[in-house]
């Protein structure tokens, strides 16, 4: 298994957690290129490997690291990228609550705080801007996908994702 992080990650922390001689960590020094559109001069700076799509999450780099690893296809399963309906505003305080749902436990719902200290709090427009950011980079990885050959499908069985195909 290869494990894949960033330049600037401390392996230290992984590696000390594992003992098996075939789990390598590989790091990648790609810088997120923020971008609204693909055209195919941003397909040859992907190429390239030292500009990927914006760093929003894991799985818009998962799915750029199979594309330019040369895979053929690439399924994404449980990416629903919905959190964003268990938000409601205080309407006293203006605080924005998540309520996070785990099958076998009551819900919890808290305020809604950044990473990585949990101090600072969200804003509606922040929050909404990062969440069509998210699925703008996804259109960029599905026209990066077809200028390269490569089949993105979502086999999540509930996604908001409407930038790859479901069945093929």
């Amino acid at each position: 298994m290869k494990i894949i992080v960033p330049h600037y990650a401390d392996e230290k922390i992984l590696t000390k957690s594992i003992q098996n001689e075939n789990v390598k960590i590989i790091k990648i020094a790609t810088q997120g290129l923020p971008c609204k559109e693909y055209n195919d001069l941003l397909g040859k700076v992907f190429d390239m490997g030292i500009y990927g799509p914006p760093q929003i999450n894991v799985l818009i780099y998962g799915i750029y690291i199979g594309i330019i690893l040369g895979y053929e296809k690439v399924n994404v399963y449980g990416a629903d990228l919905s959190f964003h309906k268990d938000i409601s505003v205080d309407q006293n305080t203006n605080d924005l609550y998540i309520t996070f749902k785990h099958f076998n436990e009551k819900d919890n719902i808290e305020v809604l705080r950044k990473n990585p200290d949990k101090v600072m709090k969200w804003r509606m427009a922040e929050l909404l801007q990062l969440s069509a950011d998210t699925f703008s980079a996804h259109e960029l990885m599905s026209d990066y996908a077809k200028y390269k050959g490569v089949s993105i499908l979502n086999k999540s069985s509930q996604s908001l994702i409407d930038a790859y195909p479901r069945n093929e």
